[in-house]
């Protein structure tokens, strides 16, 4: 990449949960390429895992809690914390977020505004959901007349976000990326299936019903007569865990399904798959699938968002229609029953990985996009 001068990023972000778009906030602001060119400090609204991640990495952070100030509180104390600092973007991750980066750049005379759409927002009932509505109809308003520009992590997403009349200039591409070396030391592969007697298959997640994994366990439910060593380890936590534990209670198969809960760091875990599973209802741009896939992990996932962007049909995995437990069923059947077409497809799996979705192939687009955004605002 071209030597340039270094920007001065400021990343704002919630920072609540250690999910997709914290993975990915803490992907980006330590690939090499964004190292290189950028200088960058993040706000985060929580404290958590994503502070001590990327102060562990030397990123300075700072915190100030949504719990303990309001969003004008929040906005106040920033522009006291950055009055004296040349910000060149502001960088925002969520509606909230990109409301207070709309105000900070107005005071401080930031010249880029920039926002990331990772995900849909969970749907909630009641007004929890008519809130949920109104705060997406400000958060397309500001990518409409606010912002320079909207990141999008998937192609479905950058299409969505023109249906909703934002300008197809202001829409970038940059898919969900991972750090290759950190998964090259998490554990030894699973072995071929005929050699233990076990076959486990599994997935990341948070335990809610968008990740589809009551459907995942009725599709378990279904081959364990027929394969007796079949296991089944659901990594992550959320309030679905009772749920999910009772129905697999009431099929008979809790003694066969492992709930691993949380873990910071699951990639050991996952790397003792023999098969990776996404049943999801809908996606952004899982970041969970793309370590899988690095692992080396023949996977199933629902034909959903932006999963459909990076697998190909029968050549690195297998696609399913979501909430379809017998298709589903069926295919985890026949990669058990397929010894060379699932090695073939992991192979392929982690070939597309390596050689599309890096941290330092997506860090240094993101880097171009801040160059072109910084050229284009002074040329006015």
């Amino acid at each position: 990449m071209e030597t340039k001068n270094k920007l001065n990023v400021l990343h704002i972000a919630s920072g609540d949960l250690w999910a997709g778009a914290e993975c990915q906030i803490y992907n980006m602001l330590t690939s090499t390429g964004f190292r290189e060119n950028t200088s960058p400090v993040c706000l985060l609204l929580n404290g958590g895992v994503l502070e001590k991640r990327l102060k562990d990495a030397g990123i300075k952070v700072h915190v100030i809690p949504e719990s303990k100030y309001s969003t004008l509180q929040i906005i106040s104390r920033c522009k006291e914390l950055f009055k004296n600092q040349k910000i060149d973007i502001v960088h925002s991750h969520k509606y909230k977020e990109s409301t207070i980066a709309l105000f900070l750049a107005s005071s401080l005379k930031i010249p880029v505004k920039v926002k990331t759409l990772h995900g849909w927002v969970e749907l909630m009932k009641g007004f929890s959901n008519l809130k949920l509505k109104l705060y997406r109809q400000w958060d397309f308003l500001m990518s409409r007349f606010l912002f320079n520009a909207t990141i999008a992590v998937s192609n479905d997403m950058a299409r969505f976000l023109k249906l909703n009349l934002i300008s197809k200039s202001k829409i970038i591409t940059i898919p969900n990326s991972i750090d290759i070396q950190m998964l090259k030391n998490c554990g030894t592969p699973a072995c071929d299936l005929q050699s233990t007697g076990l076959i486990r298959v599994g997935a990341v997640g948070r335990l809610v019903g968008v990740k589809g994994l009551e459907y995942l366990i009725i599709a378990f439910s279904k081959l364990c007569m027929k394969y007796s060593g079949l296991r089944l380890t659901l990594i992550g936590d959320g309030p679905d865990r009772s749920k999910l534990e009772r129905i697999c209670g009431q099929l008979g198969i809790l003694d066969k399904v492992e709930f691993a809960g949380f873990v910071e760091n699951p990639y050991s875990l996952m790397n003792k798959l023999d098969i990776y599973i996404m049943p999801s209802l809908h996606e952004g741009f899982p970041t969970a699938l793309l370590e899988a896939m690095a692992l080396g992990k023949p996977v199933i996932a629902s034909s959903v968002g932006g999963i459909k962007e990076v697998l190909v049909q029968n050549v690195n995995g297998l696609l399913v229609e979501p909430g379809n437990v017998d298709m589903l069923s069926d295919s985890i059947a026949w990669l058990i029953d397929h010894n060379e077409d699932r090695h073939k497809l992991a192979i392929n799996a982690q070939r597309t990985v390596i050689e599309r979705y890096t941290n330092d192939i997506q860090g240094e687009r993101l880097v171009d996009l801040y160059y072109s955004l910084i050229k284009s605002v002074r040329r006015i």
